[in-house]
């Protein structure tokens, strides 16, 4: 992979001697178009040492539903026979992943541990606590990216713009060459991985002509259905950018690269340079100010989150979006900034509204506890690499959302 040394972060750097150089797999579920492997194959192959690959299953995950876990099921068995296939061991072990890693480290002659970047406050912990307790290299590596986000900007950035004028020049630069494993090997008998190809390749024949125009429609058969794929990196981002910029012109590729790439890497961004990427008190100074100016303006409905999560508001296209998102784990992305602007509209103060679009995004959602996701909501609730707009009661100058914009945007009637 191209500038393969431009994504590693070196957290611990010993001359320990040992065996084995250990790929902690935590957040891109592949073999395909995967740097942290690749890199991880890189040391082994240059300290000629045995490589593994190392998973550690945390049961309950964050209260998600039974249709996340079983989807991550199905992710893992994916995985497990993707290595298989080339003959590199796969270790999958039960528990909370910072004591079983160092547990791993400490019972194992492991030489290197390299594990993928995450900015979720989570595997930051994670990845502190096993600092602290290995005595092997320890070397994080930017997977996810298509530029690392380290490399892209060194600072948390405003806005879309402001990052896609630093990015946009070099992504060629960072988008992979063909991989040195083979695909239809990696693909084979593999269901889930087949699945997610075909839907590539469907998309770039159809979907992606209609996404110009009928990406803010959810009757429309517009949309990628990547999101959960990419959140759980069962694919590469820059392989499907590559595909998409190979087969059709710029005018018909625009507006889906800039989705799946500027936005996508600006919520990256936005989590690695800021840790409390939930906290109002990060957010710009004029969504604070009007938040707190209108925090106690009356509210025509305040629901709890019981009553949320069971669809019991008056609004019948938001309980029919929350409806969808329980029983398949997704959302259309128009109705996912209704979804959340309702919440907010709904509560008694921006806090709590953030407090319960988070739980409900990460037990419900396929592609929940993701960057992208927590990104969405702060757009939605705080105001988040946007403006300030037209003053009104409860959101004050947030960009505001309502059902008549709904109507102008789809038929309403047809999605319920």
């Amino acid at each position: 992979m191209k500038r393969l040394d431009d994504r590693i972060i070196i957290k611990n750097k010993f001359n320990k001697d040992g065996e084995k150089v250990i790929y902690w797999l935590s957040r891109e579920h592949r073999v395909l178009y995967n740097p942290s492997h690749e890199y991880a194959l890189k040391i082994a192959k240059e300290n000629h040492k045995e490589l593994e690959v190392l998973y550690v299953y945390k049961k309950d995950f964050m209260y998600a539903s039974k249709t996340v876990m079983n989807f991550h099921k199905k992710v893992l068995e994916s995985l497990k026979k993707q290595f298989n296939s080339i003959k590199i061991k796969f270790i999958l072990i039960v528990g909370e992943p910072d004591r079983e890693v160092v547990k791993f480290v400490k019972e194992n002659s492991v030489f290197a541990l390299i594990t993928d970047l995450n900015p979720l406050k989570i595997k930051r912990d994670w990845d502190k606590e096993i600092e602290k307790n290995i005595d092997c290299s320890f070397i994080q590596v930017d997977s996810r990216n298509i530029v690392p986000v380290f490399k892209s900007s060194e600072k948390r950035e405003y806005s879309a713009y402001t990052l896609r004028r630093k990015i946009t020049p070099i992504l060629n630069d960072y988008l992979p060459e063909d991989s040195s494993f083979k695909k239809e090997n990696i693909i084979k008998d593999n269901e889930l991985a087949h699945n997610i190809y075909k839907q590539l390749e469907e998309f770039i024949k159809n979907g992606i002509y209609l996404y110009n125009d009928k990406r803010n429609d959810p009757n429309a058969n517009a949309s990628s259905r990547f999101s959960h794929f990419l959140h759980f990196g069962t694919i590469y981002s820059g392989e499907i950018v590559r595909e998409v910029k190979k087969s059709v012109s710029d005018d018909v590729s625009d507006s889906f690269i800039e989705e799946i790439f500027v936005r996508r890497e600006l919520a990256e961004n936005y989590c690695f340079y800021n840790e409390d990427y939930l906290d109002i008190s990060t957010q710009y100074e004029w969504a604070q100010k009007t938040l707190k100016e209108h925090e106690k303006d009356k509210r025509d409905y305040i629901y709890s989150l019981e009553e949320l999560e069971n669809q019991k508001t008056h609004d019948k296209l938001w309980n029919k979006a929350q409806k969808n998102m329980i029983q398949n784990g997704y959302m259309h992305s128009y109705m996912r900034m209704y979804w959340a602007k309702k919440i907010l509209e709904w509560s008694k103060d921006a806090k709590s509204a953030i407090a319960k679009a988070v739980y409900l995004n990460d037990k419900y959602f396929l592609d929940g506890r993701d960057p992208n996701g927590y990104t969405g909501i702060m757009w939605s609730i705080c105001g988040l690499h946007d403006r300030a707009w037209k003053e009104r009661p409860v959101f004050g100058k947030i960009r505001y959302m309502n059902l008549n914009g709904a109507k102008r945007k789809f038929d309403v009637s047809l999605y319920l």
